[in-house]
């Protein structure tokens, strides 16, 4: 036998050797070490076929949770025949993809990335807004808390102030039921198409396979909040005023 090599418990790989090297051992040594060969190619083969069933199996749900140009799912198990489908776990990956996203579309590097985070009144939505912005610190980028907020108003924090936010993660379900909840996500240029959210749940399903389906470590931040719901109305009470231009009551034009 000329190069022969073989495996010898977990991660020791014996290097190849020619026939005459093993003169001297039993006559059956060869037909021993190349059947040990085998059987251990054959482990590797069926080792592998798991794993791309494992990572399979993360992506399908990350890809089950795609709503079109957000992501939404069971986020509370309320009711039994509905298990929980947008996981802590998932919407950590999702936030912490979309930062890195975010820095790619942006140009940035990842820890000069701003994003907002707003939620809507669901009971989910504090626990998931504080798994998001942990994940996005975790990433290196930065969050900032906007706490009760509408859809409109986080778009507008990536337009509105003095340094606009690069990204905005609104978390809603919009009018599905009180167990469901979700992220829509935006920057300057729009809320965020099918494929890029699909791009999104792709990296983070890789990034979670990665880590052998293990969530992300971090450990939970503190998070400056804003007041941006004041900011966003004074936006909205100044575009009326200009476009009434009451010459009477310039700063109350709707008054009677």
């Amino acid at each position: 036998m000329e190069g022969l090599g073989f495996v010898v418990g977990v991660g020791r790989v014996v290097e190849n050797r020619s026939a005459r090297a093993l003169r001297g051992l039993r006559p059956d040594c060869g037909a021993q070490l190349l059947t040990l060969s085998r059987r251990c190619r054959l482990v590797m083969k069926v080792s592998s076929v798991e794993r791309d069933r494992a990572k399979q199996s993360v992506v399908e749900a990350f890809i089950k949770v795609q709503n079109g140009s957000d992501v939404r799912g069971v986020a509370m198990d309320t009711f039994p025949e509905e298990p929980v489908t947008l996981k802590k776990e998932y919407v950590a990956e999702i936030a912490s993809s979309f930062a890195r996203w975010v820095a790619t579309v942006k140009g940035k590097d990842i820890h000069d990335v701003r994003i907002s985070l707003g939620r809507d009144s669901r009971l989910s939505g504090p626990e998931l807004l504080q798994i998001s912005a942990d994940a996005i610190s975790s990433a290196g980028a930065s969050a900032k808390d906007f706490e009760l907020a509408t859809t409109p108003a986080m778009f507008m924090s990536t337009i509105l102030g003095e340094v606009p936010f690069d990204g905005a993660i609104m978390l809603t379900a919009s009018h599905l039921p009180k167990n469901r909840n979700g992220l829509k996500f935006f920057t300057s240029h729009g809320g965020t198409g099918k494929a890029d959210v699909k791009a999104i749940l792709l990296d983070a399903a890789d990034a979670m396979d990665a880590r052998g389906g293990e969530p992300i470590p971090y450990s939970e931040a503190t998070i400056e909040k804003q007041d941006f719901m004041a900011i966003y109305s004074e936006h909205l009470v100044n575009i009326i005023r200009e476009e009434c231009a009451d010459p009477d009551d310039y700063d109350r034009p709707l008054t009677g």
